[in-house]
C-alpha cells in the first residue's frame, strides 16, 4: 500500500489490513468511477449555451458564471447549433439533448406568455 494512501486513510498497522481480490477491487473502482461521473454530470459549472457562431468559432456562455468562451467549432459535436446546451467533461463537449429540450420549451413558454 502506498505510504501516502496509508497516511490519508490513517492506517497505523497494515498487518490486519485485508487486500481485496481483483473482482472486489474492480467493483470498488467501478463504483468510484460512476460516482465521479455523476458528480461531474451534476456540476452546473460545466454547462454551456451555444450563443452563436463566428467564423471557425462557437461563442459559448457558461450557464452558471455567464462567462463567454470562444471554442473552435471542430472541438464541438457535429450536430451542434445555436441554442444547444453543452456539457464539458474531461476535455470533451457533448450536447445535453434533454436539457436543451427543457430550456427551449421553457423559453418558448415564456415567449408565448408575452
Amino acid at each position: 500500500m502506498n505510504i501516502n494512501l496509508q497516511k490519508r486513510l490513517d492506517i497505523k498497522d497494515l498487518s490486519n489490513c485485508k487486500i481485496p481480490n481483483i473482482d472486489s477491487l474492480s467493483k470498488i473502482l467501478d463504483k468510484y468511477y460512476n460516482n465521479l461521473q455523476n458528480l461531474k454530470l451534476n456540476d452546473n459549472s460545466n454547462i454551456y449555451s451555444v450563443d452563436r457562431f463566428e467564423g471557425d468559432f462557437a461563442i459559448l456562455e457558461n450557464r452558471k458564471t455567464e462567462k463567454i468562451s470562444n471554442v473552435k467549432i471542430n472541438k464541438l459535436p457535429n450536430d451542434v447549433k445555436e441554442g444547444s446546451i453543452l456539457r464539458y467533461i474531461d476535455g470533451i463537449y457533448t450536447i445535453d439533448k434533454e436539457l436543451t429540450d427543457t430550456i427551449t420549451k421553457n423559453l418558448q413558454n415564456q415567449f408565448n406568455t408575452l
